[in-house]
């Protein structure tokens, strides 16, 4: 289990996923990785903004009301509607994106008050990072905060900033990317190996050492850590689609590392038993059931 009273503010996109054929369900990348701490039992604090629509009275309702989080720092805007996004899934499960701008999480404000919050991370993303806004309200935090910052690099097409991201990469002491955005990465720091290991070594050398993960999807994640290298377990799955997955084994590793405890191993396979386990489910915040949590908080059980 976490150590005590873990706390974390995350820098979220609140949006809707339209997946065809289905109704819109709630999303973002921070805002589900949001959902996943407070299952875990980590106390989270989303800032962000929503429109003063049907779609943002839902989510403040639903994170209020069935997360049980403190929305005191999410905003209402009346002139900007809250975040929308078109999702294709195709044969294998793979997900495409459509993200509509602007969007009211285009404009996220960290309050005064939540500067003075003593959390154990601070969470943001690269998605967020396509506005001038976001961009500024995050450098101006991240140059004062303590805690563990954590970076999800999230590479979408038409979106992203390969150098906006490259620059946030060097503030954050925790980098989730998969293997395609590690191989964008690389070629904006001109790393020309081919190998993983060397890649992620390459790329230390350049910002610094920090703690880095990369999915892999059905492979097995990397994780460097302290100077070595880890590799997960591949945990097979019938996937039904992918939204999401990758903000849940995000999720399991932050939540792992603000515990005193950290261990690499049990870390990885924690974070790819929740990845696997959402990847089987229709969205991104499903209900936790107790095959879940066996494998998450009964670890030695399950080897």
């Amino acid at each position: 289990m976490p150590h005590a009273n873990p706390s974390c503010l995350l820098a979220c996109e609140i949006l809707w996923d339209c997946v065809e054929d289905h109704p819109p369900q709630q999303g973002g990348a921070t805002l589900n990785v949001a959902y996943h701490l407070q299952r875990l039992g980590c106390r989270t604090i989303p800032v962000s903004s929503v429109g003063s629509d049907r779609l943002g009275n839902q989510s403040l309702s639903i994170i209020k009301n069935e997360w049980c989080c403190d929305i005191s720092e999410i905003k209402v805007l009346k002139d900007v509607g809250t975040g929308v996004v078109d999702v294709k899934i195709d044969a294998a499960g793979d997900a495409t994106y459509n993200i509509h701008t602007p969007a009211a999480w285009d404009y996220i404000s960290i309050s005064h008050s939540a500067k003075n919050l003593a959390c154990s991370a601070f969470v943001y993303g690269s998605v967020a990072l396509r506005s001038a806004f976001n961009q500024r309200a995050f450098a101006d935090f991240l140059q004062i905060y303590q805690g563990l910052k954590c970076f999800d690099v999230n590479l979408r097409e038409g979106q992203n900033n390969i150098q906006i991201v490259g620059n946030f990469l060097q503030h954050a002491d925790f980098i989730k990317l998969n293997e395609s955005e590690l191989e964008q990465v690389a070629a904006h720091f001109h790393i020309t190996s081919e190998n993983i290991e060397e890649r992620i070594f390459a790329l230390t050398s350049i910002i610094g050492h920090k703690i880095i993960c990369i999915t892999r999807g059905d492979k097995s994640p990397v994780l460097y850590w302290e100077g070595n290298i880890y590799h997960g377990q591949v945990i097979r799955v019938d996937v039904k689609n992918t939204i999401g997955a990758g903000d849940a084994f995000f999720a399991a590793m932050i939540n792992a590392l603000i515990n005193p405890d950290f261990d690499p191993t049990t870390a990885l396979y924690k974070a790819s038993a929740l990845g696997s386990w959402v990847a089987t489910k229709a969205g991104a915040q499903p209900e936790y059931d107790n095959n879940i949590m066996d494998k998450l908080f009964n670890y030695q059980a399950v080897l």
